[in-house]
């Protein structure tokens, strides 16, 4: 397995991926970011790519847009958070925070056995989600197991 920086080249394919899971802009805290415009990380296995990670910088901050393995349980999804918390340690960065929905519970078990900690609810806030990406806000939108998509939880880790 090695990890690198994403290139340009790699957010066609990083783009069909996340089409399945939300698509290529994700929302967070009420902000609207298109993936290809931050930067990544890629992790390849016999060098084919089988996940990505892409963040956004802030001042002693770093915010994890969007993380996916293509290849599940096989430890890809970890080694790219890791890989993305050991950048920030080098570059001295305190805390690294992301946002998931109320229905992924997944996600909450992924980061909290990583040790990151729930640091706000934001009920409603996907209907706003729905706004900024320019479908109708009062549309129902169930997720993982049926679960109707409602709140922003926002997970973080002083690192």
């Amino acid at each position: 397995m090695q990890i690198r920086e994403a290139v340009a080249a790699d957010f066609d394919w990083i783009h069909e991926y996340a089409d399945t899971i939300g698509g290529r802009q994700v929302v967070s805290r009420g902000v609207l970011h298109t993936l290809a415009d931050h930067p990544g990380l890629i992790v390849e296995a016999d060098n084919t790519p089988v996940g990505y990670a892409i963040y956004r910088d802030e001042e002693n901050a770093c915010e994890l847009l969007a993380i996916q393995a293509i290849r599940q349980w096989q430890g890809y999804g970890g080694a790219l958070l890791e890989a993305l918390e050991d950048r920030c340690r080098r570059k001295a960065v305190a805390h690294i925070w992301l946002c998931t929905t109320n229905d992924n519970l997944p996600a909450l078990k992924f980061y909290q056995r990583r040790g990151y900690r729930l640091e706000a609810l934001n009920p409603g806030a996907f209907a706003n989600v729905l706004r900024l990406k320019g479908l109708d806000p009062q549309k129902e939108v169930l997720g993982i197991d049926g679960v109707p998509i409602r709140d922003e939880l926002v997970l973080g880790k002083v690192l």
